[in-house]
Formats: structure tokens, C-alpha cells, sequence
């Protein structure tokens, strides 16, 4: 189960440059045309491919999945989600040209990633805001991202069987919060023909909505059609580590820019 962190919500991603830079160093690692993009050029999920520090290059590879499982996956909704192993957080991102800018709208601080022939980096002298001043670290790091699901996160069978949650995120809150914090439980089943049942209990209280998911036509996921509703309620995306590690992330909207974010590990 996931633990929730004590500073913003990009601070995660500021801790994991610091822990990275440091373990690099400690290894002692050495080096191993632009054009307009489109939005759907940033759709998908992106994993980490390889660091700079300080001018030298490091790729990562499938034995450093338990140390580098790093990415984020960008919907068509606005948002952002970030992952580092088994942590999923959620922030909102707005894209002109060739970049793409998250935002954390708790602290204002901001990250922009430049998307320059299939790569999705990121300058970490670039990065403003609070959880890079949480860091305390001002070194010469780039993160480089390759997209690397995207037909996989949208294969039907991913999404099929049973979910067990273990943590939701809210608008008002910086970090995910494990269910059993909130005295709540949650799972999702999906069947073959892409309906399933939502249930969430709180406080001894159950409640259980049934679905259909549909197939985004501007990502590599699905929409969500709660109760037979003719609107889409929510979104489901798939998302993996290198490190193997499968689970999906249910985003509910509720307008205002509000949202439930809960998070399922595959039973």
C-alpha cells in the first residue's frame, strides 16, 4: 500500500531526481529535426530511458527496474499522471508548441517537458516552484521519457478481471491517501464485453454503480459510462512500471476541475 508523502505533490518527482543523482553518482556511471507537435503526440504513457547529470549520460535498462520505475501518462482530460513504482499522483498539464507544462495547482509549481524526436525530457534547471525549492538541489539533470504503452495500455484484456483499491486522491489534497486511512474500501470487476461494477464502501455504507467502458478515441484509454448514462462520467487508465508492476487508475469527474482519483492493484 502506497504511503502518502508530507510536501507537494511534484516534490515526489523532485526527490526521485535527488535519490537518482546521488545513486549515480555513488556508481560512478558513465556516457553510454524538430518539428510542430500535436497534442496526441503526448498521449500515452512515458517511461524513464536515461538521466543526464552534469554532462554525463546514463540509460536505464529492465535490471534497474526496483531502482528507476519512473513515468507519467498523459490523458486527454488534462491531466498528468505521474508514477514512481507503486505512487501515482495526479496533476494538471497545458501543452503549446513542442511543450508540455504540469502544474501542481496547490503550490504553483511548475515542470516542462520537451517533446524532441519521440523524447520527453526534462531540464531540471527549468523546473519553478516550491518543490524544487522542497529539493535543495540545483545540479545540471535532465530526465529523458520514451513512450513506451501505448497500444499496450489500450488492450482489452489489461483492463479485464478483478481490482482491489488501495488509494484515492482529492483536489484538496496533495498526496494519495491510502483507503484504509479514510475507512474506505473500493474494487472494480471488468468483463469481456467491457461492462463491469464499480463498489465503494465508507464507513459501513456500500454503494455499487454498474458501467461500460467505451474506447477513447484521443488516448490510450477508456471512457467511463456510469449507470447508463448517455455522458461519460470518469476515465480508466492502465498503466505499468518497467518493473512489471499492472494497475489502473479510475478518475471521476465532477466538474469545477473537481475529481476522485482511486487506484486498483490486480487481484
Amino acid at each position: 500500500m502506497k504511503k502518502a508523502h508530507p510536501f507537494s505533490r511534484l516534490a515526489l518527482v523532485a526527490v526521485v531526481v535527488i535519490s537518482l543523482t546521488m545513486a549515480l553518482t555513488a556508481l560512478g556511471c558513465k556516457p553510454a529535426s524538430q518539428e510542430s507537435a500535436k497534442p496526441e503526440d503526448f498521449y500515452g504513457t512515458w517511461v524513464i530511458s536515461s538521466m543526464d547529470v552534469d554532462g554525463e549520460t546514463v540509460s536505464f535498462s529492465g535490471e534497474d527496474d526496483e531502482m528507476f520505475a519512473m513515468g507519467l501518462s498523459v490523458s486527454e482530460d488534462g491531466v498528468a499522471y505521474f508514477y514512481v513504482n507503486s505512487e501515482v499522483t495526479a496533476d494538471e498539464y497545458s501543452i503549446k508548441g513542442n511543450t508540455l507544462t504540469v502544474m501542481d495547482s496547490l503550490d504553483g509549481t511548475t515542470m516542462p517537458f520537451h517533446l524532441k524526436n519521440g523524447t520527453l525530457s526534462l531540464d531540471w534547471s527549468d523546473v519553478k516552484g516550491p518543490a524544487r525549492e522542497e529539493a535543495g538541489f540545483d545540479g545540471n539533470v535532465v530526465l529523458r521519457f520514451t513512450r513506451t504503452h501505448t497500444e499496450t495500455s489500450a488492450r482489452q484484456n489489461n483492463y479485464l478481471g478483478k481490482w482491489t483499491g488501495y488509494d484515492v486522491m482529492l483536489p484538496d489534497k496533495g498526496n494519495p491517501i491510502p483507503l484504509a486511512d479514510v475507512g474506505m474500501t473500493s474494487s472494480l470487476s471488468i468483463n469481456d464485453d467491457l461492462t463491469g461494477r464499480l463498489t465503494i464502501t465508507m464507513d459501513g455504507n456500500t454503494e455499487t454503480q454498474d458501467f461500460r467502458l467505451e474506447r477513447s478515441t484521443k488516448t490510450y484509454g477508456y471512457v467511463v459510462y456510469m449507470d447508463g448514462s448517455e455522458e461519460p462520467q470518469a476515465s480508466l487508465s492502465y498503466l505499468q512500471s518497467e518493473g512489471g508492476t499492472d494497475w489502473l487508475t479510475l478518475t471521476i469527474l465532477a466538474g469545477d476541475g473537481d475529481f476522485m482519483q482511486l487506484s486498483y492493484t490486480k487481484e
